[in-house]
């Protein structure tokens, strides 16, 4: 699986190698815009040795290359961003262009919310998956649905984000009590 640091390393060689530089030379002019670089750092990102490269990075070889940012994600290959997001150098290339993708990166109302196992996991100085076990045994489902479901009963009148926010914060608190009784 190739990282954004691997696809812009494959691609700075490729355009390096049109404008007729050596590694040397890049760095040169690189380092001429701020950049602190030496052959050996072209070296390492063309070889595929760098995860990520910066944004600056990325704005400065622009400027020397004469060349979009879009265009350092050039191929039909998946990029992976982070250990949970993948997507197609396609993808890449609208969101550089200014175009929003016509797929969806990532659908949220898939992802399950954690948020409230997580804080009570910090405050008792467990891990989530602890947390979310207690709270299984205890309630049937994780603490976050414990405290959405509480709060939906007690003040469902609340919408003001700010407000929210609070008493969902108090419940954890609640919650993280309870679950700490019970470890």
């Amino acid at each position: 699986m190739n990282t954004t640091g691997i696809a812009v390393g494959r691609n700075l060689k490729r355009i390096r190698v049109q404008a007729g530089d050596s590694q040397a030379e890049c760095a040169s002019k690189v380092a001429h815009l701020g950049l602190n670089w030496a052959q050996s750092h072209v070296s390492s990102i063309e070889g595929g040795r760098r995860r990520v490269v910066s944004l600056d990075e990325l704005l400065v070889l622009s400027s020397v290359y004469g060349v979009a940012l879009a265009e350092w994600f050039a191929g039909d290959d998946d990029v992976q961003v982070t250990d949970d997001l993948t997507m197609p150098t396609s993808t890449v290339r609208e969101w550089l262009s200014g175009t929003t993708p016509s797929v969806a990166v990532v659908d949220f109302e898939r992802v399950q919310d954690y948020s409230a196992d997580e804080s009570i996991a910090r405050r008792l100085k467990m891990s989530r998956e602890q947390v979310t076990e207690i709270a299984t045994r205890i309630w049937g489902h994780h603490a976050t649905i414990e405290r959405d479901q509480r709060l939906a009963e007690k003040h469902p009148e609340i919408t003001d984000p700010a407000k929210l926010r609070n008493h969902r914060a108090g419940m954890t608190r609640r919650l993280a009590d309870e679950i700490e009784l019970r470890a």
